[in-house]
């Protein structure tokens, strides 16, 4: 009887530690989510924003023809708010879709880097990118950006998986996301492509024996792996060679001294940088 009772307060205390970690998640996910929604809908909709709501509204294939011939952008996102317009959506409820894929996001990097530095830093990461300002602003756009980082730090997070654990089913989980990620926005699968080196070669040298061995499993069936991407990447080939070799849509302005002020400010937030809640503000 005092066993079973010992049992059931163990199983109580169980939960109950299991609640008190999940609830700073919670509560930075739930923020986040609640900054990108206030005021969503504030502001008409921008240049880029309303070309990308033409472009939905084709047929599917003139969709695709068009991003093909002249956006040269990659299809992913397209494809999937196509997916939504045909149900309809109000101008608000076209933005909430970025809004998903940004907190998303903030739940990505936190777990990627509790993962590698420790659950505080997780959530400090999660709390510093539920409120930043660019990542905010970007989530509430009809823009594959926000996307873009969603699937670039799921990536991430897929690879640093198969470092603790390498096995087929996370090796190909990883190469689905970062294909996934290409087939999105082009700066993103760069940065994927980095950010993945510098991780390899963090653990390359880790103390860790086994994190090691990991790294140079990676390596071993890496050239099956950049095959698989280059071949399901295929279709979209001859896009982005065409968007390499476009013509810039202005001339690069000569970089002298009086430019370096606007090149830091791209670091930098002023009281009108951000406004998620509509009225003039800077977090940092």
């Amino acid at each position: 009887m005092c066993s079973a009772r010992r049992e059931a307060t163990g199983g109580k205390s169980s939960g109950r530690s299991r609640v008190l970690a999940i609830l700073p998640w919670a509560c930075i996910l739930s923020l986040a989510a609640v900054v990108r929604l206030v005021a969503l809908n504030a502001h008409s909709y921008w240049l880029d924003e309303i070309l990308d709501v033409f472009t939905f509204r084709y047929p599917w294939n003139r969709v695709l023809g068009a991003l093909r011939d002249g956006v040269y952008n990659p299809p992913l996102d397209y494809i999937l708010r196509k997916t939504v317009e045909t149900f309809g959506p109000t101008d608000a409820a076209r933005r909430v879709v970025g809004v998903f894929w940004g907190v998303g996001c903030v739940a990505a990097l936190g777990t990627l880097i509790a993962r590698r530095g420790g659950r505080r830093a997780g959530l400090v990461v999660a709390l510093c990118l539920a409120l930043a300002p660019f990542h905010v602003r970007y989530s509430q756009e009809i823009r594959p950006y926000s996307l873009a980082l969603f699937l670039l730090c799921l990536a991430l997070l897929s690879l640093d998986m198969y470092l603790e654990r390498p096995t087929a089913l996370r090796l190909a989980l990883f190469g689905l996301v970062a294909l996934a990620t290409a087939y999105t926005l082009f700066l993103a699968a760069l940065v994927l492509a980095m950010a993945s080196g510098a991780l390899l070669v963090e653990d390359g040298f880790s103390g860790d024996p086994h994190r090691r061995t990991s790294v140079r499993r990676f390596l071993t069936y890496s050239p099956a792996v950049a095959f698989a991407l280059a071949l399901g990447y295929t279709p979209w080939l001859p896009v982005l060679g065409r968007a390499a070799g476009a013509a810039p849509v202005s001339a690069s302005p000569s970089l002298t001294w009086a430019r370096v002020p606007r090149l830091m400010g791209y670091f930098g937030f002023s009281v009108r940088d951000w406004q998620p809640f509509d009225f003039p503000v800077a977090l940092f």
